[in-house]
């Protein structure tokens, strides 16, 4: 895991990171000022038409799967650590970088809706079956 979750950057940055968190901590905060993380609230996320639905912009959907995504890696670290099976130096490393961990999970929630289509994977289908 060591060998995935790293301080080395291929963009570089002014500030130093010395450790896991404080480099995650760059990469949420590279994403979340980043124009086309900003651009996500004027697209629509379209839901099917439902009685409880309501329109809301990918900002807020990318928004609510990072909270999904923070609250697993909570779950998991949690459930590592009250398992007899994993050994102890497994149990430290999500002790001691679990926020990291979670940074990172979250960036790729916040991010996974860039780039996309208008009407999402639906648009994709069907520009994909019309080109």
């Amino acid at each position: 895991m060591e060998r995935i979750l790293t301080t080395d950057r291929d963009r570089k940055s002014t500030a130093s990171h010395n450790n896991l968190l404080s480099a995650t901590q760059s990469d949420r905060a590279r994403l979340i000022y980043s124009a086309a993380f900003r651009r996500l609230q004027q697209k629509a996320q379209v839901f099917s038409l439902e009685s409880n639905s309501a329109v809301r912009s990918r900002l807020s959907h990318s928004i609510e799967v990072s909270h999904i995504g923070r609250y697993l890696v909570a779950s998991i670290c949690s459930k590592i650590n009250a398992n007899p099976k994993f050994e102890s130096e497994v149990k430290k490393y999500w002790l001691d970088n679990n926020l990291a961990i979670a940074n990172v999970v979250e960036i790729s929630c916040l991010a996974h809706d860039i780039g996309n289509p208008p009407f999402g994977h639906f648009g994709e289908a069907a520009i994909v079956e019309w080109a």
